[in-house]
């Protein structure tokens, strides 16, 4: 399994892929988007 690197060090850009970004400390925010449709995948961040 590929180990996030290229992201990490932004050689990747996976914005088109995630229909919201949050930081880490709101998963919970991440989860109830997710449960409302409001988003298919959601970009955790630090």
């Amino acid at each position: 399994m590929p180990d996030g690197g290229g992201i990490w060090r932004r050689e990747i850009d996976p914005g088109g892929v995630f229909g919201l970004a949050l930081p880490l400390n709101r998963a919970d925010g991440a989860y109830r988007a997710m449960g409302e449709r409001r988003a298919v995948k959601v970009l955790l961040t630090r």
